[in-house]
């Protein structure tokens, strides 16, 4: 819970950055296809996304271009669905491979062969943003369990041939606690960088 309230937070706080690099112009449009899209008013959805996109010198949010793919698709007008769909999946590395193919808006695009670029640009995406985040992680953190582990292994031994009171198992034991706080304050910026990473990410794919 935590984590997901410092997530929040930070994306809240970044989130200025980003809306002030828009006109207020382009959301008014933004807010007017979405009107019209609730109401199934397609091509009134797409023209509105259109004049947005063309307002802001081409540039918009990963989810006004996803939601205008919608509005293409609804209104019959694939071309026009697939360059934002291509779009939504290389610029923003979007990776929401089960969002989108469960969105029922988008099925008649399934039997096009330009879908299946789509899914596999994706798939692309998925495996790029996992390597880039656990790159080096994994071995850090086997790195931390091993050295968590050998000192305790360690103590076990020396508590049962000099026992619990010992001055050989007290030292061992203000090892063990000088270890874990080192080992906490690696998996604590292990963390951070895992959160840095998906604050990024997320700014990223609202913001180009």
């Amino acid at each position: 819970m935590k984590k997901i309230f410092f997530f929040f937070i930070a994306s809240f706080s970044f989130a200025p950055l980003v809306f002030a690099q828009t006109s207020v112009k382009y959301f008014e449009y933004i807010n007017q296809a979405k009107r019209s899209l609730d109401n199934k008013e397609y091509k009134k959805a797409s023209s509105f996304y259109a004049n947005a996109f063309k307002l802001n010198a081409g540039k918009a949010y990963c989810e006004d271009r996803y939601n205008a793919a919608r509005a293409w698709t609804l209104s019959g007008n694939k071309d026009s669905a697939f360059i934002q769909l291509f779009k939504v999946v290389t610029l923003y590395d979007y990776s929401n491979y089960k969002q989108i193919t469960e969105d029922i808006d988008f099925l008649q695009l399934h039997t096009d062969k330009r879908w299946i670029k789509i899914t596999d640009n994706i798939k692309q995406n998925i495996s790029k943003t996992d390597s880039n985040l656990n790159s080096g992680l994994v071995i850090l953190l086997d790195s931390v369990y091993r050295n968590h582990y050998s000192y305790r292994l360690t103590e076990a031994s020396i508590k049962n041939e000099f026992g619990p009171e010992s001055i050989e198992n007290k030292e061992v034991k203000k090892t063990i606690r000088q270890k874990d706080s080192v080992n906490l304050a690696i998996v604590t910026a292990i963390i951070e960088k895992i959160l840095k990473h998906m604050i990024l990410h997320y700014l990223k794919t609202k913001s180009l």
